[in-house]
């Protein structure tokens, strides 16, 4: 399911505040990666921002934002669902 608009402000070092709006439910999330799963994406200076829209994207594919996390730490990605960076590399060196 295809979000409207996700907006992603850093609150910290690999920490940011996300907001999803789907239809007419807004959801926000506190989003969590370590430096080392942005080195796993083998993107050359990857935007951080941009990989948590595309990660947060990746996870609207398999359900609503009402279904997200409140707090969601995309380390643990990778190793739940092998998809997962294969579908954001491909977005952020795609466009």
């Amino acid at each position: 399911m295809a979000a409207e608009d996700i907006t992603a402000l850093r609150t910290a070092g690999g920490e940011y505040r996300v907001e999803v709006r789907q239809s007419e439910l807004t959801t926000t999330h506190r989003v969590l990666f370590s430096p080392e799963l942005l080195d796993q994406l083998n993107v050359a200076a990857p935007d951080e921002e941009r990989f948590v829209v595309e990660s947060i994207r990746y996870l609207l594919e398999q359900g609503p934002a009402a279904a997200l996390p409140q707090e969601i730490d995309l380390d643990g990605l990778p190793h739940e669902d092998i998809g997962y960076l294969p579908y954001v590399r491909r977005r952020m060196v795609v466009g």
